[in-house]
């Protein structure tokens, strides 16, 4: 069992109006992210990617110009 966490800041749409930016941690375990936390678990291995934008895969970016 793989088990690590992702630091960065996340951004996502949990609803067609809403845009959610949290800095912190996302959990993985197995190849599945989803367990969000302003704190990795002790003793958790964390692939640091501070100061750096992490969206969901597969969204569209597209901003209209």
């Amino acid at each position: 069992m793989e088990r690590f966490a992702v630091k960065g800041i996340f951004v996502d749409t949990p609803t067609p109006d809403t845009l959610r930016v949290r800095d912190g941690y996302m959990l993985c375990e197995d190849g599945r992210c989803g367990a969000f936390r302003e704190r990795a678990p002790a003793g958790m291995a964390v692939d640091d990617h501070s100061e750096q934008i992490i969206t969901p895969g597969c969204g569209d970016l597209h901003l209209p110009a």
